[in-house]
């Protein structure tokens, strides 16, 4: 009898053995499971993130082709809210146009492929022109800009227009260095100024000092 509970004793504690090293072998198996889950999770959510924001990017290059294709440059208030439209959409997950890719360079050809882009351009500007009583439009890539103050120039006039930007820019920057050149002679000249007045009291001092600078001699010199 005493043998045979010692044998069940012994048949349970290896039961309980295999039991305990199967159970940890399954959450071993679940624990990597859900951990190679959330690594899949991370790569996908980061693909996605890098997926939306080239698209975002491909969606404002191309609306700066469309509208500024030969300009010289564009306005920092319409790239700006460009930008900010594309990141309300993103944060929104409001589903954006979605445009071609790759996104068409610049015109670089001949007269005549820069006249048709030229064309292609002023014809889709001005399909988005507002009343003069509007104040906001909606371009053909969906997105919506703000009107400068004034009246806004016809695409024809962009070219000029830019020009005259940068001759103000250019006027601006040679009338801040004419004052400031202004100023520094200024500066200089009293500089000038108080050396000599210094220069005058320290004669009078010697003039009134007993032996000291009389006219025609040295300091500490008579005649």
């Amino acid at each position: 009898m005493n043998a045979q509970r010692g044998c069940g004793k012994k048949r349970k504690q290896a039961d309980s053995g295999d039991a305990e090293r199967n159970l940890y072998g399954s959450f071993v198996h679940a624990a990597n499971a859900v951990s190679q889950l959330y690594t899949a999770g991370l790569q996908a959510s980061k693909k996605a993130e890098e997926q939306g924001a080239r698209r975002a990017l491909e969606r404002v290059a191309q609306f700066v082709v469309k509208e500024y294709g030969n300009a010289p440059s564009v306005p920092t208030a319409v790239l700006m809210e460009v930008l900010r439209q594309e990141l309300q959409a993103a944060q929104g997950s409001a589903a954006a146009i979605q445009l071609p890719f790759p996104v068409p360079l610049l015109p670089t050809g001949g007269d005549s492929q820069a006249s048709d882009a030229h064309s292609d351009d002023e014809h889709l500007m001005s399909a988005g022109e507002p009343s003069p009583g509007a104040g906001f439009r909606r371009t053909p890539s969906g997105h919506t800009i703000s009107p400068p103050k004034g009246v806004r120039p016809a695409p024809g006039q962009l070219p000029t227009l830019f020009q005259q930007q940068q001759q103000q820019q250019q006027q601006q920057m040679q009338a801040a260095a004419a004052q400031q050149q202004q100023q520094q002679q200024a500066h200089a000249a009293a500089q000038q100024a108080a050396m000599h007045q210094q220069l005058l009291a320290q004669m009078q001092q010697q003039q009134q000092q007993p032996g000291g600078f009389m006219p025609g001699g040295f300091p500490g010199q008579f005649q």
